[in-house]
């Protein structure tokens, strides 16, 4: 698919350290179409690496394990080069395989736009579902780019999903859902289905990653309730994603962030947004403007027009905030 936007990404995250002084990135390879052929980015490869004392810093304490998460692909890719340095420690064949099996992906699609990498994080997927209006979407880019992905599940109040897309993913198996309560959003009526898949296949929602495409952009009411769902279902690792912005929710304590070595060479615009309550005691290394026991509310001080220049972001809060990078 002809990408809409010249930034690729993708995200991954790590419930928690494998043991008392190291965090394991996750070791999923992620790859770019380049010229017809398949290739691993080089920001992949970096990421897939043994992260060592991540517990060594003095707001770490024994008791609170590090949220981790790992971006890796966020550069455009004549950035991930061959000047990056190579990983510091690459896992074996066989650690590899293990690591792979301890994160379920799940792909949520809403009424936007789809991303340039929808085909990418279909194959990374293994559960796929759309809310109505996102079934919509999938079956028009099917038919726009000549392809037939199908999700397991579509479910929704049906208000606003096309006769003729149900009747066309009902005939190749998927499983449509009515749900008329309206107390409830669509993606939340989703995240039931999700539960129902979680307990199916025997994981825990710390180990089921959900990216949520289609869900920023466009209308502002929805995409605050859609920004409502990082808090919602915080119990799940839980990224939104778009062609344009990526939102992610820290929760209390230390939470640490990786980029591609390259993010030094082509800073990448981030703000920290205290959405709901305000957030006190904010620290960070890693930002152009780090905070230092900084307070975060609207309608006081809120931090917008970041930037991420550090490979490794520290970020500890005592109230949940929501993390966002912007790719313009």
């Amino acid at each position: 698919r002809p990408p809409t936007h010249h930034q690729q990404f993708a995200w991954s995250f790590e419930p928690e350290p494998t043991s008392d002084c190291m965090l394991v990135a996750s070791v999923r390879h992620v790859c770019c179409r380049s010229s017809g052929f398949l290739q691993r980015s080089a920001g992949a490869q970096e990421i897939v690496s043994l992260l060592a004392s991540t517990r060594t810093a003095s707001y770490c304490t024994s008791d609170v394990p590090v949220r981790s998460w790992h971006c890796r692909r966020v550069l455009p890719p004549q950035l991930l080069s061959c000047k990056d340095p190579p990983p510091r420690s690459v896992l074996s064949g066989d650690d590899l395989e293990r690591r792979r099996t301890d994160i379920h992906n799940v792909l949520l699609m809403a009424n936007g736009t789809l991303p340039a990498e929808l085909d990418d994080l279909w194959e990374e997927a293994s559960f796929h579902i759309c809310a109505d209006g996102g079934a919509n979407r999938l079956f028009d880019d099917n038919r726009l780019y000549d392809r037939d992905l199908v999700p397991k599940v579509v479910r929704g109040d049906m208000d606003s999903a096309r006769a003729e897309v149900l009747e066309h993913f009902k005939a190749k198996g998927t499983s449509v859902i009515r749900d008329h309560c309206q107390n409830t959003t669509d993606l939340e009526k989703c995240f039931l289905s999700i539960d129902d898949h979680a307990q199916a296949i025997r994981f825990e929602s710390s180990q089921m990653q959900v990216t949520a495409v289609g869900a920023l952009g466009g209308n502002v009411t929805k995409e605050l309730g859609n920004l409502h769902l990082l808090y919602r279902f915080a119990h799940y690792p839980l990224v939104l994603l778009s062609d344009r912005n990526v939102a992610l929710l820290l929760l209390r304590g230390p939470n640490r962030l990786y980029f591609p070595d390259s993010i030094e060479r082509a800073p990448l615009g981030c703000g920290l947004l205290p959405l709901g309550a305000p957030s006190r005691n904010i620290c960070t290394s890693g930002l152009r403007w780090n905070l230092d026991k900084s307070d975060l509310a609207f309608g006081r001080f809120v931090s917008t027009s970041n930037e991420v220049i550090s490979p490794v972001v520290d970020i500890v809060v005592e109230e949940p905030l929501v993390f966002m990078l912007d790719f313009d």
